[in-house]
């Protein structure tokens, strides 16, 4: 809950910055990891269009989570030199 907290704070201070988190995966695997807690956190504070994005360094490393979408660097890449946006 802490890091969740920190982050949401400087977010809610800084509403027009990115914030980007390099942690361990057993931190955003689950709906109770830090994406998930900095969504709730920002929500009860007002802050509009809160949302968060997991992203995998290591591609053989497979994350399941039952609140988020795991996103591929590969796949993403692709899906930005095609023009689409998907974070």
């Amino acid at each position: 809950e802490t890091m969740a907290s920190t982050a949401s704070k400087y977010l809610s201070r800084h509403p027009d910055k990115l914030l980007i988190g390099l942690v361990g995966g057993d931190h955003v695997k689950t709906k109770h990891g830090i994406p998930s807690r900095v969504e709730r956190i920002l929500g009860n504070l007002g802050v509009p269009n809160a949302r968060t994005a997991s992203v995998a360094l290591n591609p053989s490393w497979k994350l399941y989570s039952q609140s988020k979408t795991l996103v591929k660097l590969k796949t993403l890449d692709k899906e930005r030199k095609k023009g689409n946006n998907l974070v």
